[in-house]
């Protein structure tokens, strides 16, 4: 187990980076802006509700068939820390779940994407060493912009 967190350490910051970088584009609520370490927070809790399963094995949570009702239940859990209403943060964390979450996986190490109509993992790895480490860096600077752009406001 210790060796697989290992080897997806650079994925896992790619999700964690990119989900942080979803929601504090998306957020720009009130609370967004007074309570910016929360949201960072619950965008890295939502993006690993789908991987922290799949390292026992449980891979229908990446599927873009069940993503949608995982992130009503977020929308739901974190309805008080939200600013906006059901539907909005139903869509943002929709966003965060498939882009930071199962979109990665597809560009990395490959997600069963259409679970379980299509049992198999579905792969396009343009994400892989040198590829990898360069988006870490994009997506952190684009992060660092963003959350300056939150503080200045």
């Amino acid at each position: 187990m210790l060796e697989t967190f290992i080897t997806h350490i650079p994925s896992t910051l790619l999700h964690g980076l990119l989900a942080m970088l979803i929601m504090t584009s998306y957020f720009r609520g009130n609370n967004s802006r007074q309570y910016p370490s929360l949201f960072l927070m619950i965008s890295v809790l939502a993006v690993f509700s789908l991987d922290v399963p799949k390292l026992f094995g449980i891979v229908s949570l990446h599927s873009l068939l069940i993503a949608p009702f995982i992130a009503l239940a977020l929308a739901l859990f974190f309805k008080n820390q939200l600013p906006y209403n059901l539907f909005f943060n139903w869509v943002g964390m929709c966003l965060v779940l498939m882009i930071g979450g199962i979109l990665v996986d597809v560009w990395g190490n490959g997600a069963h994407i259409l679970y379980p109509i299509v049992r198999s993992n579905i792969s396009f790895p343009i994400l892989e060493g040198t590829a990898l480490a360069l988006s870490i860096g994009v997506v952190s600077l684009a992060l660092l912009v963003q959350l300056r752009r939150h503080d200045s406001k």
